[in-house]
């Protein structure tokens, strides 16, 4: 049973913060960290919420346990992505932090795992109801195709990270168009792929904050183009691809009804994946009414209001969001008998 956030009251202010963040520099002279425009947002609502805040970029999994131990937090922000620029080790460093019997934010390690294959999470996802495009996966090392196919597909890493390998080449409309392009990302090391049928309709993004679906953002294209509406890697990490191309988001209009469903099927599938706290869905809106998920995002980027593109958070004070997260871990922590 979810307790009601009104109903919970914590002293944070009186905690240590720890938060753990991707290895994108060290400061050596000054001896500091620099962390990511979206981790330092997190810091500093932390700052304002916290006695004491320390950051930490993750560079081993000894050093990082001896930091646990010398430090003495009161729980772990964990804003991890990647170890060595390699994402699909991700849930390696929840691992650690179980191990080290430290609260720590967002999704655990099974459900890290999950998440990360898009065929599983689609199987998991659609046992619960909620649709899932037509697919089928390919190896690395064995491009043969099946005999029969749903046309168009969208071909992309089965293990990928924020739409990598994504491209306008992407959607693919023939066999042959299909076997070129699974034979150049097997080239470019792309790992297994993951080749769905693409599915007309409205994109959204649909974020879950301790329990509660927040209202969705759908994605807007200038124009009415009849090219295929993609969100390739360019269009999620360059704001000025985005402001070329007309791409943006809004909050999107759904009766209630469409609403309701979004909201059942969404919670059934976050619950599914093992996810906690917080997490985005993928997802389109069919002519028909029909939602369907596209992949999960967990732990994604929370930023405040007018500092993300996808906007998920943009209805809530910042603070409010991250003293959500951080409760729900620590009441967590309390349910399983660990806390620092």
């Amino acid at each position: 049973m979810r307790i009601p956030y009104p109903l919970r009251s914590m002293n944070l202010d009186r905690l240590t913060a720890g938060v753990l963040v991707d290895a994108v520099a060290f400061d050596r002279t000054r001896r500091s960290v620099k962390v990511s425009e979206v981790d330092r947002f997190v810091v500093s609502a932390l700052e304002r919420l916290c006695s004491c805040v320390l950051v930490k970029p993750f560079a081993a999994a000894a050093d990082l346990l001896h930091w646990i131990e010398t430090e003495k937090l009161d729980f772990v922000f964990n804003a991890t992505e990647r170890i060595d620029d390699d994402a699909t080790q991700d849930a390696h460093i929840c691992a650690l932090l179980e191990l080290a019997q430290v609260p720590y934010t967002g999704t655990s390690p099974r459900g890290l795992v999950l998440c990360r294959d898009k065929a599983v999470s689609k199987m998991i996802v659609a046992a619960t109801g909620f649709a899932v495009p037509w697919f089928f996966t390919i190896r690395h090392d064995d491009a043969r195709l099946p005999s029969r196919l749903r046309l168009p597909l969208v071909v992309k890493p089965r293990f990928g990270d924020a739409s990598d390998h994504i491209s306008r080449r992407s959607f693919v409309t023939t066999r042959v168009a299909l076997q070129h392009r699974v034979d150049s990302l097997c080239r470019a090391g792309a790992g297994d792929l993951i080749c769905e049928e693409y599915v007309e309709g409205r994109e959204m993004f649909v974020a879950i904050l301790d329990g509660e679906v927040l209202p969705p953002r759908e994605v807007l294209f200038r124009g009415t183009s009849p090219m295929p509406r993609l969100l390739t890697a360019r269009i999620k990490r360059d704001v000025a691809v985005r402001r070329r191309h007309g791409v943006r988001t809004a909050f999107a209009v759904v009766s209630p009804t469409l609403r309701r469903s979004l909201d059942s099927v969404a919670i059934r599938a976050f619950d599914a994946l093992s996810l906690r706290d917080y997490a985005r869905f993928d997802v389109k809106l069919t002519a028909a009414g029909d939602w369907v998920f596209l992949e999960a995002n967990p732990n994604p980027p929370i930023a405040p209001a007018g500092k993300s593109f996808t906007g998920s958070w943009t209805l809530r004070d910042f603070d409010d969001v991250v003293t959500r997260i951080v409760c729900s871990t620590l009441e967590r922590a309390r349910r399983s008998g660990f806390e620092s």
